[in-house]
């Protein structure tokens, strides 16, 4: 009996092989007679389709996140300039406001 599961353990084990190496799951051995390990054989063909995708979306939600950060740099800066910029303009206008101010005070305090 257990020389009859010998060789389908023989063929995952190699097909696990093939699949952990980075290989083609199109290249593996999917020829078994016996119904367990054909499901068994899916069911690894999954978990490392699944292991797969969960490291791509590591490495696009990486990525994101480099880009996120410049982004929000860029915006910072963006912000700071328009900030300075405003700054500038309201320093101008208090100067522009004071002058005309001073004169009409004086102008009264000499009146009176």
């Amino acid at each position: 009996m257990g020389q009859r599961f010998e060789a389908p353990f023989k063929q995952l084990a190699n097909n696990i092989k093939v699949l952990m190496l980075g290989g083609n799951s199109d290249n593996i051995n999917n020829k078994f007679l016996i119904e367990e390990f054909m499901v068994l054989q899916k069911f690894i063909l999954k978990t490392f389709k699944a292991e797969k995708e969960a490291e791509r979306l590591k490495l696009e939600n990486e990525a994101n996140k480099v880009k996120l950060l410049a982004y929000q740099n860029e915006i910072f800066q963006r912000l700071q300039v328009k900030q300075e910029e405003f700054e500038g303009l309201t320093s101008k206008m208090l100067h522009d406001i004071r002058g005309p101010l001073s004169t009409m005070r004086m102008t009264v305090n000499s009146i009176t």
